[in-house]
C-alpha cells in the first residue's frame, strides 16, 4: 500500500471522529440547552454570536423585577387596583395578597432600561413601564421604546384590505387613523391604521410594517393581550381633566353588551358609566403592540399626584416626577400619540404634549410622534446580562 493511501485512510478516519464530535456537541448543547444569541457589531458592521446555557439566567425578568417591588432605590411599585375605584398602593405585598396587582415604575429615574435588538442586529433602548396580568392571571411586561418610530421605516401609506392610510407625516411624525381622502376616521384603535402598521409584517402593496422592523427574538417574545379601549374626559381648551386613578378607570370601562359602544354625544360620558365607548367603537382590542396609555403616563410620577392633579396639569405639576416625560425631554419629542379616545367627539384621541399635559387631536390630521409598547412574555423572557439601571446596563433578554 503506498504512502497516498494511507495518508488519504488517515483523513477519513479523521474526519469521522470530527463529525462525531460535531454530533456529541451538538447533543451537548441540546442536553445543556444552550442558545446562540446572534448581535450585530457597530465598529465592524459584523455579526457575532454569543452562547449562554440556561443555568446562566436561572430566573424569568418578572422574577428579578419582583424583587425590587416596594424598596427604596427601584421604583417599582405594586398598586392595587381589585377596586377600580378605590386604587391603591401596596404598603406591602403581604397585605395586597389575592388582590388583582400591577407593577409599575413610578419617578424620575426609573431602574427600568431594557435593550431589545432591531432586524439587524442592533440593540434598541427599551423602558418597562410595569407588569400586568390578563383575565387568567398571567403575567406578562408591557414596554415602551425609548424613542419614537424610526423615521425610515415609516411609509407614507399603508394598504389594508383595500383600504389606503396615510402613515408618515413630516420628519418622524404619524397619523393616529387617517384613511385617505377621509376626514371622518373614528377615535377606535382596533381599525386605526396605526394599529394596523405596528401589527403587521407588510401590506399588500409590499410596505413593511413595524413588526418586521424587530428581529426574529424579539417576535418570539411578543404576546397578544387584550388592551381596553374606554373613552377618558376631554375639556375644551384644558385637555384632560381626569386623574390618573380616574383616567385608569375609565379607560377600563368596557362593559359592552355586545363588545361595542353605544353612547352617541359627550354628555353620555359619566362617571358611573360602565361602558364608556362611542357609539359602534370597538370596546376592547386584542394584539401584540400598541400605545400607552393616559394613565401610563400619570402613574409615571410620583404617587403624590395620582390623586390630587389632573393629566392636563401634569404641565405644572407631576412631569417633572415622571420617568417617561424626561424621556419625552432626553429624545426632543414635541408630542407622543396615545391609544385612548377622548369624549369631546368621535374623532378625538389622547396625547402627552411637549410642556407635560395630556391633551387630544383629531386622528385623521394631527401629526404626533408615536412610541410603540410591546407586550411581552412574563414566563419566556428571560434575563442574561444587565440589572437595568441605565443604558449602559440595560436588561438583556432572551426567549426560554
Amino acid at each position: 500500500m503506498d504512502k497516498s493511501n494511507k495518508i488519504t485512510k488517515k483523513n477519513k478516519i479523521l474526519i469521522i471522529v470530527l463529525v462525531l464530535l460535531s454530533i456529541f456537541n451538538i447533543i451537548f448543547l441540546i442536553n445543556k440547552k444552550s442558545y446562540a444569541l446572534f448581535k450585530r457589531d457597530v465598529t465592524s458592521n459584523k455579526r457575532i454570536v454569543e452562547i449562554h446555557t440556561v443555568s446562566e439566567f436561572p430566573k424569568s425578568i418578572i422574577s428579578i423585577l419582583k424583587e425590587k417591588t416596594n424598596t427604596n432605590d427601584a421604583e417599582l411599585i405594586a398598586i392595587d387596583v381589585t377596586d377600580k375605584n378605590n386604587i391603591k398602593k401596596c404598603e406591602s405585598l403581604e397585605a395586597c395578597k389575592g388582590k388583582i396587582i400591577e407593577y409599575r415604575y413610578s419617578g424620575p429615574t426609573a431602574n427600568n432600561y431594557l435593550k431589545l435588538t432591531n432586524n439587524n442586529g442592533v440593540e434598541e433602548d427599551w423602558r418597562i413601564i410595569g407588569i400586568f396580568s390578563d383575565e387568567s392571571g398571567d403575567e406578562y411586561l408591557r414596554v415602551v421604546r425609548d424613542l419614537s418610530l424610526p423615521e425610515t421605516y415609516l411609509p407614507t401609506n399603508y394598504i389594508v384590505e383595500g383600504t389606503t392610510y396615510k402613515i408618515k407625516g413630516s420628519s418622524n411624525t404619524v397619523f393616529w387613523n387617517y384613511q385617505a381622502g377621509d376626514t371622518t376616521d373614528k377615535n377606535d384603535w382596533s381599525i386605526a391604521g396605526l394599529q394596523y402598521y405596528l401589527n403587521s409584517e407588510q401590506d399588500t402593496s409590499g410596505n413593511n410594517g413595524f413588526l418586521s422592523y424587530l428581529s426574529s427574538d424579539v417576535k418570539k417574545l411578543l404576546v397578544a393581550k387584550k388592551l381596553y379601549l374606554g373613552t377618558v374626559t376631554y375639556t375644551n381648551n384644558f385637555g384632560v381633566t381626569d386623574t390618573t386613578k380616574q383616567a385608569y378607570k375609565y379607560e377600563r370601562a368596557t362593559d359592552c353588551s355586545d363588545g361595542k359602544g353605544k353612547i352617541s354625544n359627550y354628555n353620555g360620558f359619566t362617571d358611573t358609566e360602565a361602558c364608556r365607548v362611542w357609539n359602534g367603537n370597538s370596546a376592547t382590542w386584542t394584539g401584540k403592540i400598541g400605545l400607552m396609555y393616559p394613565s401610563d403616563y400619570g402613574f409615571s410620577a410620583s404617587e403624590t399626584y395620582w390623586d390630587s392633579t389632573t393629566l392636563c396639569n401634569y404641565m405644572e405639576q407631576g412631569k417633572e416626577t415622571s420617568w417617561i416625560y424626561s424621556t419625552m425631554s432626553d429624545t426632543k419629542m414635541t408630542t407622543s400619540s396615545l391609544i385612548s379616545p377622548l369624549s369631546t367627539i368621535p374623532y378625538f384621541a389622547s396625547r402627552v404634549r411637549g410642556d407635560g399635559a395630556v391633551t387630544g387631536c383629531f386622528v385623521y390630521y394631527a401629526e404626533n410622534v408615536a412610541r410603540p409598547v410591546l407586550n411581552l412574555s412574563g414566563t419566556l423572557t428571560r434575563v442574561y446580562d444587565g440589572d437595568g439601571t441605565s443604558k449602559s446596563s440595560a436588561y438583556k433578554v432572551i426567549a426560554y
